[in-house]
C-alpha cells in the first residue's frame, strides 16, 4: 500500500544540507582540465584518523535510511534497499566530481567508500525495521494519532528539537536572520538600481527588557506547540506534547554544555523560569481549541517573537562559527558541537593540523601553498610582551614575560616543542589591549586572556597538546584596544 510520507522531505533535507556542507562557500569554480577521474584510482590516503572514518560512515547513514524509509512506505517494495543505497554512492559521486572544480577541494575515492557503505547501512537498517513490521506499527500509530496531512508539520516538530542546539541570542529562540538576509541583499544588489530599494541602516534596538525576554521565551515553545496541537487528532492526546517542553530543556541544556563548558545551565534564569512557566499554562489552554484556530495563533506567536527575536544581539558563539567556516584548520571542532555545527565543521576545507588529514573529503592538495605553511608546526602560540611608554596599561606590565617563559618550559617538558609540533613565540602589540594579557594559538586563531600559571597550564595541556580548547580564558570577540 502506498502511503505519503515525511521521510522525502526529511531525505532532501538532508541531501541538501549534505550538498551544503560539502562544498561551501560555492566560490573560486574553474573549469582548467574539466572533470577528471584520476582520482578514483589513485592510492588510498596516506594518513587518516579515526575521526575522518567514522564522520564519513556516519554521515550518510541517515540519508540511506531515511531514503529507504521513504521507498518502503510508498510501495517500492524490495528494490528499495538498493535503489536507496545506489542513490547514496551517486550523490557522494557527484559531490566528489564537483571539488575537482572548486580549488580548495580535492577529491577522494575513500570518502567515496566510506560514503556509499554509511548509505547501504542506513538503507538495511530500514530494510531490517520493514521485515521486523516496525514501518507497518508506526504507519498504524501514526494514522491514529495524527491528522491524514500532517506531514509538513511533522518534518518541522522533528527539525525544531535538533535546531534548538545552536546557539541561540535567547534560549528556545530561533530566527534570528534578518542581520544576515540584509547584509546578503546588501552584497547581492551591490551597484545594481535595486540597492536604493533597501533600507537605511537603523540605530540599534535598545536590549529588551527582562519581562520582553521572558515574552520571547515564551512564545518561542508556543508556537511548536501549538503547530503540534494542529496536527494531533484527539484533544486529550495533545497534552502528550506538553512534556515537549522538558525535552527542549534539556537539548539547549546540551548545547550551553558543549558551548560554554561548565557552565552548562547558567541559562535557567529568571525570564526562563517565567517564560517556560508561562508557555505551559497558556498551552494547557489552548489545547481544547480547534485546529485552524491553533494554526492562526501559532502564526501570530511566531510574528510577535520574530521581531522581538532579532532585536536581540547577536550571540558571538554563532558569529564565531559562521567566520570560521572556510577559515582553515581547527582542530578539535569548534564549539558549539552541534547538529549544525558539526555538518558545518565537516563541510570546511581544513586539514587536520600537521597531518594532513582530510576532515569529510575536503582535502587540500598535499603541494598547495597553505598546506607548504601549515605543516611546518601543527600550532604556534605568539604571546604578546609589547611594553608601552608612561606607564600605559600593556601585557609586559602584567607579567606577560612570566607567561612566556612558563608555557614554554611546560611544553618542552611534555615534549611539544619542534617541527610538526609547537612553536612558542614573542610578539609585538596584538592590539587587543583591553583583553590583557593577550596569547593567540595559531592555525585556529584562537585568544586567550590568561591571568596566572595555572591558566598557562591549563592552555599548554588542553589546548596545545590535546586541541581542546580552554573556553574560560577566551578573549571576548569585541575586546579591542
Amino acid at each position: 500500500m502506498k502511503n505519503r510520507s515525511s521521510a522525502w522531505t526529511l531525505a532532501l533535507l538532508f541531501a541538501v544540507l549534505v550538498l551544503y556542507a560539502s562544498l561551501y562557500p560555492f566560490a573560486g569554480w574553474r573549469a582548467q582540465g574539466g572533470l577528471t577521474w584520476d582520482w578514483v584510482l589513485a592510492p588510498m590516503p596516506r594518513y587518516w584518523t579515526a575521526f575522518d572514518v567514522w564522520s564519513n560512515l556516519l554521515g550518510y547513514i541517515p540519508l540511506g535510511f531515511l531514503l529507504a524509509m521513504a521507498m518502503l512506505r510508498t510501495g517500492w517494495g524490495g528494490g528499495s534497499w538498493v535503489a536507496a543505497s545506489a542513490a547514496c554512492a551517486t550523490l557522494s559521486l557527484v559531490i566528489e566530481l564537483a571539488q575537482t572544480l572548486l580549488p580548495a577541494r580535492v577529491p577522494s575515492n575513500l570518502d567515496l567508500a566510506l560514503n556509499s557503505a554509511g548509505g547501504v547501512i542506513g538503507a538495511g537498517l530500514a530494510w531490517t525495521l520493514h521485515r521486523l513490521g516496525a514501518l507497518r506499527r508506526w504507519s498504524q500509530w501514526r494514522a491514529d494519532w495524527f491528522e491524514s496531512d500532517a506531514h509538513g508539520g511533522l518534518v518541522l516538530l522533528g527539525l525544531w528539537l535538533p535546531a534548538l542546539l545552536y546557539p541561540a541570542p535567547l534560549p528556545f529562540g530561533l530566527g534570528q536572520v534578518w542581520v544576515r538576509v540584509e547584509a546578503a541583499l546588501q552584497d547581492w544588489l551591490s551597484g545594481t538600481p535595486f540597492a536604493l530599494w533597501l533600507p537605511e541602516a537603523a540605530v540599534p534596538a535598545p536590549p529588551l527588557s527582562p519581562l520582553s525576554e521572558a515574552l520571547c521565551m515564551a512564545l518561542c515553545l508556543l508556537a511548536p506547540l501549538l503547530l503540534g496541537f494542529s496536527q494531533i487528532r484527539s484533544i486529550p492526546r495533545r497534552l502528550f506534547l506538553v512534556p515537549v517542553m522538558l525535552l527542549a530543556g534539556a537539548v539547549v541544556g546540551v548545547s550551553y554544555a558543549l558551548t560554554y563548558g561548565r557552565n552548562a545551565w547558567a541559562w535557567v534564569g529568571p525570564q526562563v523560569l517565567l517564560g517556560g512557566g508561562l508557555a505551559l499554562l497558556v498551552a494547557l489552554g489552548l489545547s481544547m481549541l480547534p485546529r485552524r484556530l491553533c494554526l492562526v495563533l501559532m502564526m501570530l506567536c511566531l510574528s510577535v517573537a520574530l521581531t522581538l527575536l532579532n532585536r536581540v544581539p547577536e550571540t558571538p558563539y554563532f558569529a564565531r562559527s559562521l567566520r570560521n567556516l572556510g577559515a582553515g584548520p581547527l582542530h578539535p571542532l569548534p564549539r558549539p558541537v552541534t547538529v549544525a555545527g558539526l555538518v558545518l565543521a565537516l563541510g570546511r576545507p581544513a586539514v587536520w593540523p600537521g597531518h594532513g588529514v582530510p576532515i569529510c573529503g575536503h582535502k587540500q592538495q598535499a603541494n598547495s601553498p597553505m598546506s607548504d605553511r601549515s605543516s611546518y608546526y601543527e600550532r604556534h602560540i605568539f604571546f604578546c610582551l609589547n611594553e608601552r611608554a608612561e606607564g600605559e596599561a600593556c601585557c609586559a606590565r602584567l607579567q606577560a614575560q612570566s607567561a612566556f617563559d612558563r608555557c614554554k618550559s611546560q611544553a618542552k617538558a611534555m615534549g611539544l616543542l619542534g617541527p610538526g609540533k609547537v612553536r612558542v613565540n614573542k610578539a609585538g602589540c596584538l592590539d587587543r589591549c583591553a583583553g590583557g594579557p593577550i596569547a593567540v594559538v595559531y592555525p585556529e586563531a584562537v585568544w586567550y586572556s590568561y591571568v596566572d600559571e595555572s591558566d598557562i597550564d591549563e592552555i599548554v595541556q588542553s589546548h596545545l597538546r590535546d586541541g581542546q580548547v580552554v573556553e574560560r580564558l577566551l578573549t571576548p570577540p569585541d575586546v579591542g584596544r
